[in-house]
């Protein structure tokens, strides 16, 4: 799947890419700006994204996901360090996993979402490492 990575540390962003691509996927951009990601949004169409909250720009993530859902029509995954800065209903996103991640808990989290996105799945469990919005602000998706 198109994957587009909206960080603003390099490293992290890095670490994304290297993960996700190693799963067989394709990174289409690294955008550390509400500007680049929109941009790069629609120049390559990403299935799914994994967005900061707290970018380059300021606390530009949640318009960041709510354009790239609207826009592009791709699933969006928060990664952030403070989930208590979410909105409740995520802006539409998916999820969020939480920072400091693991490769285990990224790929977990990465397997779900294409289960259902790709495959039209309903997996048994979510993966620990997926935090889905509270209940009645429910994201593109489904709840085992």
């Amino acid at each position: 799947m198109k994957i587009l990575i909206v960080e603003d540390q390099f490293l992290i962003a890095r670490q994304v890419e290297m993960i996700v691509s190693a799963a067989g996927h394709r990174v289409v951009g690294i955008a550390s700006s509400l500007a680049e990601a929109c941009r790069m949004g629609t120049a390559s169409g990403p299935d799914i994204a994994f967005v900061d909250l707290s970018l380059a720009d300021g606390l530009t993530g949640a318009a960041v996901a709510r354009f790239l859902i609207d826009e592009c029509h791709a699933s969006v995954v928060y990664t952030t360090a403070n989930l208590r800065r979410l909105p409740q209903d995520l802006s539409g996103a998916f999820g969020a996993v939480e920072k400091p991640f693991t490769k285990g808990g990224l790929l977990a989290a990465l397997g779900y979402v294409v289960a259902v996105v790709r495959d039209g799945l309903c997996p048994d469990k979510v993966p620990r490492s997926l935090n889905l919005p509270s209940p009645g602000h429910g994201a593109r998706g489904c709840v085992a």
